[in-house]
């Protein structure tokens, strides 16, 4: 489940080298909506393969 951010942008590398990269653009502490790898999700939930993976979860803030 997916909160209000605290941070601009955070990257760490996951277990089979792939990069997991989280981008706030906007800064804003109110979430309106996420991207993951550029496609809308439905809801607040990024379920856990995305973590083991690695990928890209851009908030929408306000």
């Amino acid at each position: 489940m997916v909160t209000a951010p605290l941070f601009d942008e955070v990257t760490w590398k996951v277990d089979n080298g792939n990069d997991l990269v989280i981008l706030n653009p906007a800064g804003g502490r109110n979430l309106k909506g996420i991207k993951v790898n550029g496609k809308t999700l439905e809801g607040y939930y990024v379920g856990h393969e995305l973590f083991k993976k690695g990928g890209l979860i851009e908030l929408e803030t306000d």
